[in-house]
């Protein structure tokens, strides 16, 4: 591994990590969704490492009243 990029490596290495959680594109940075969980990708601000972060999926209860007055088209 050359100096620099041994370098770049020590310095993520050592990185107190930080990320901005509305940084992210839904379009592009959604790695995976299911109904318990989804999982994105992320890039800390300082050194640019990569990573990913997931989330639980805590469901309210479904509020059937909501498509009452919604006219289904089929």
């Amino acid at each position: 591994m050359n100096n620099s990029r041994l370098s770049n490596y020590n310095s993520m290495i050592n990185c107190e990590h930080v990320w901005n959680e509305e940084a992210f594109d839904a379009t592009k940075d959604v790695l995976e969704i299911e109904l318990t969980h989804v999982m994105i990708k992320i890039k800390c601000e300082k050194c640019g490492m990569n990573a990913t972060v997931d989330s639980e999926i805590n469901w309210k209860p479904v509020s059937w009243e909501v498509f009452e007055n919604l006219e289904i088209i089929s």
